[in-house]
């Protein structure tokens, strides 16, 4: 505060210095009224100077940290938005193909699901934009007609269901057992009216795979294990050993087995076959209980050698479904081929 006094003090002196200089000049003698204006207008140019000089040092400077000190933020995923950062793009889900491999749905918060939009049209002026997305029970289209012209089209039908509007919506029940990266493709035929004297059909093909739901692990997990030992004269009976974190009803456990002529099981469990090749294995279904060790026991027999290769992948995957997926990480379970 003292700064500012000591301003104004500057100011009011050289106010009163330019007033007494400029009445002595103006009651001098012509000679002497010359050579005082001269010095009174250099003088009075190192004061201005040096004034501005010492107001603009008051200036605050501020930085950009500054600015920021006060500004409401909004945090998600570690993305800050803030008027310097408008990112708000960022949080609208675009669906991709490998979506349901990374992500998963909350099914009371619409900001998780993935939406997968695109556009057909029926000529360079017209054309439908058209929107898939879903939650844990329904899967939902939407399509609305729109042009780049002047003109107002509608939509007359969609597969064959009267609408007379620009836009239309639809949705479908999901099937009780749906899992995650399930292909869920539909065709749809979409009319408008008019269309220079009759009404122009346009077809739209979807295909989206489902996003699983978010599966909210306890706090009290237990801790979870996974190994497996091989015996047998071919090295080839393999006993899984797998505790849980946590405990599961109708577990579902499954056991790829992509180059395996057969197989016995040891341990008096049921299993059920799925799949055929590099995509085929055993099923088990039953209960888990956390921290409770359980066991598989199964002999296989390898498939017969082929294409010079001598070894052959009895076990690829170990899923256990809803408790993270594969644990046989690394490389798989391999074994000499049969020589024929």
């Amino acid at each position: 505060m003292h700064l500012v006094y000591i301003f104004l003090f500057l100011n009011l002196f050289i106010y009163f210095s330019v007033r007494f200089i400029y009445n002595l000049i103006l009651f001098s003698q012509p000679l002497m009224k010359n050579l005082l204006i001269t010095r009174f207008q250099n003088a009075l140019a190192v004061l201005m100077t040096v004034a501005v000089l010492f107001s603009c040092n008051q200036v605050e400077t501020f930085e950009i940290d500054d600015l920021n000190l006060n500004q409401e933020v909004l945090d998600r995923d570690g993305v800050t938005l803030t008027a310097l950062n408008p990112n708000f793009m960022d949080f609208l889900n675009v669906y991709q193909v490998d979506a349901c491999e990374n992500f998963c749905i909350i099914p009371d918060d619409p900001t998780t699901y993935h939406v997968l939009s695109g556009r057909e049209t029926y000529n360079p002026q017209i054309y439908v934009d058209y929107s898939v997305y879903h939650d844990d029970e329904k899967i939902y289209y939407n399509f609305t007609i729109g042009a780049s012209n002047s003109s107002s089209p509608t939509i007359a039908s969609v597969n064959g269901v009267p609408v007379g509007e620009t836009s239309y919506s639809i949705e479908f029940d999901l099937p009780e057992d749906w899992e995650g990266c399930d292909l869920v493709e539909r065709s749809f035929t979409v009319v408008r009216a008019g269309g220079g004297g009759g009404a122009t059909g346009l077809t739209i093909e979807t295909a989206y795979r489902l996003i699983p739901i978010c599966v909210e692990e306890p706090d009290d997990l237990c801790p979870e294990d996974f190994s497996y030992e091989r015996s047998g004269d071919d090295n080839n009976t393999i006993l899984f050993k797998f505790t849980p974190k946590a405990s599961l009803d109708f577990a579902e456990i499954q056991i790829t087995t992509p180059q395996i002529a057969d197989w016995e099981s040891l341990d008096g469990k049921n299993y059920e076959e799925f799949g055929a090749g590099a995509n085929g294995g055993l099923r088990w279904i039953g209960d888990l209980v956390c921290g409770e060790e359980i066991t598989f026991e199964l002999r296989f027999t390898p498939e017969a050698c082929g294409q010079g290769n001598p070894n052959v992948n009895l076990v690829s995957t170990f899923n256990v479904k809803d408790l993270g997926g594969n644990k046989l990480t690394g490389q798989p379970i391999r074994s000499e081929c049969i020589s024929g």
